[in-house]
């Protein structure tokens, strides 16, 4: 069913092999204990860490604001290990230098910078509204006019440059750098990395440096590095509750306030779809959360010297992709049974759930997105056809989810390969339609693994006969290569390399597959 037709590092040696048991549990540990039976023996990896392959970091205790309120983890005790270092350990090579560059955009001329700040505020603005527009163009202008920012300045920067950068195609790389797309691509990482890492870049809860840590982790997650991604959506989380549970002590604007709201959201619905994909608890923070919804304020009534904020009689056309994230999220976790931490797949894929009462919330949640965002969208505005695109596949993968649940005997029922059909279409309408490939790089991440699977399972010579099997051979052909391109432009590792040299073999096979 359709809603709408769519148009720190630890190498061992600066840490003794076991902390005191005064020594709060590693950062991993502490993530996964909501809804898990969960012990950090402390070690260094601790035990779960080493067994789940992941990495192991601790956090030290920072005198708090006020009494009862959190704050934003800091480094590892003893250590001069950075943001950046966390992220480089995943691709050898990106370690930053012990010195830091006087300028890390110097080597971008100002036609370049200002190139890439258009593409921002077409391409990633409006996806997220965790910064001010006008903000983005002075501070981009001061860079490129030779002013010298601060290291939170240049650290947002590098960040917007480095989401715009992964946000081009290879022509457009060529266009506007003369290098390929991954050159550009790990140059401007190498960038941000070395700006969030430089002294005086990661204060423990400056609004500047969280939004800029945000924009990293979201082109972090565009190239497939999902783990280094979560970690950092979980640091901004972090320094965003501090900043909302402490805003007299910070002496917030309402501006600030608001600001702060949407990047908390934002950060905390990345980190739950970044811990689905590497396999770890959500965190039920959005489920039980104090924090209104960010505010359906356009941009040119919302205003940095603003002391109030407007009264929202308008729709949400500028924000209404930022609004459809949270409301998803929001009916997504109302859908869950008691004890799965919030987990709507869980719900949908679990065998103690009826099917009827699957279809039920699914039904219910389709009834919940249609009133409360889609009824705003106009089919005119690109942004709200990829909000309609977005809940379409949303919708999608959750009845895809309840259909797997009753395959018994490994032979997927037609519903199922309707809804495995509808899924990728609508991916690929993304890639393919000229209204919405500027997106791309956006919902590169939600690639639909599982549908792709269950339709090439089905789709073999034996079965040339099956119902729609033309279509359905087009869309595994299109989905293929989409495929192909989209892990082309992410880190080469070696499991990368494996699953495109699969994909690629899988295409010129079609005289034994018939897959074109």
């Amino acid at each position: 069913m359709s809603l709408i037709v769519s148009s720190v590092t630890t190498n061992g040696s600066e840490y003794p092999p076991r902390r005191s048991n005064s020594t709060p549990a590693c950062a991993v540990c502490q993530r996964r204990k909501t809804g898990q039976q969960v012990r950090c023996d402390r070690g260094l990896p601790c035990a779960s860490c080493k067994k789940l392959g992941m990495l192991c970091t601790y956090t030290r205790k920072e005198r708090q604001p006020s009494e009862g309120r959190s704050t934003l983890p800091l480094r590892p005790p003893g250590s001069n290990t950075t943001i950046a270092t966390i992220l480089a350990l995943s691709q050898p090579g990106l370690v930053p230098d012990s010195g830091r560059q006087q300028s890390l955009t110097a080597g971008t001329s100002a036609s370049q910078a200002s190139s890439l700040s258009h593409i921002f505020l077409e391409r990633v603005h409006p996806l997220t509204k965790i910064k001010d527009a006008s903000a983005v163009l002075i501070l981009v202008s001061a860079r490129a006019e030779g002013s010298c920012l601060t290291p939170s300045q240049e650290a947002l920067v590098c960040a917007i440059f480095m989401a715009s950068v992964v946000s081009l195609t290879e022509a457009e790389c060529q266009e506007t750098f003369s290098k390929s797309r991954p050159l550009a691509v790990l140059e401007s990482r190498r960038n941000a990395e070395k700006a969030l890492s430089a002294p005086g870049a990661m204060g423990c809860s400056e609004l500047i440096t969280l939004q800029a840590s945000f924009f990293h982790a979201l082109a972090l997650g565009s190239l497939g590095n999902f783990e280094a991604a979560w970690s950092l959506s979980g640091l901004v989380s972090r320094g965003a509750t501090t900043r909302l549970n402490n805003g007299e002590a910070f002496q917030m604007s309402a501006f600030e306030t608001e600001m702060c709201r949407r990047l908390w959201w934002a950060a905390m619905i990345m980190d739950a779809q970044f811990a689905d994909s590497i396999g770890q608890q959500r965190s039920d923070a959005i489920a039980c959360s104090q924090y209104d919804m960010p505010s359906a304020i356009n941009d040119s009534h919302f205003l940095p010297n603003m002391q109030e904020l407007p009264l929202v009689g308008e729709k949400p056309k500028e924000t209404i992709f930022a609004l459809f994230v949270a409301k998803s999220f929001q009916v997504m976790y109302s859908m869950s049974s008691p004890g799965t931490a919030g987990d709507v797949w869980d719900t949908l894929g679990s065998e103690d759930v009826s099917f009827d009462d699957k279809i039920s919330r699914i039904t219910l949640a389709e009834q919940m997105l249609a009133k409360g965002i889609l009824q705003h969208c106009n089919l005119s505005e690109r942004l709200h056809c990829y909000v309609i695109n977005r809940a379409n596949a949303l919708m999608e993968r959750m009845y895809f989810t309840a259909f797997s649940s009753q395959v018994q005997t490994g032979q997927p029922s037609q519903d199922l390969l309707e809804h495995s059909k509808r899924l990728l279409s609508l991916y690929l309408e993304v890639c393919e339609t000229n209204c919405l490939h500027i997106y791309r790089w956006h919902a590169r991440s939600e690639f639909p693994w599982p549908a792709l699977t269950c339709l090439i399972r089905q789709v073999q010579p034996r079965e040339a006969r099956i119902k729609d099997a033309d279509s359905q051979r087009d869309i595994i052909r299109r989905a293929v290569k989409v495929a192909r391109e989209d892990l082309e432009v992410q880190p080469r590792d070696l499991e990368n390399l494996r699953l495109s040299d699969s994909l690629a073999k899988l295409l010129d096979r079609d005289l034994r597959l018939n897959l074109t």
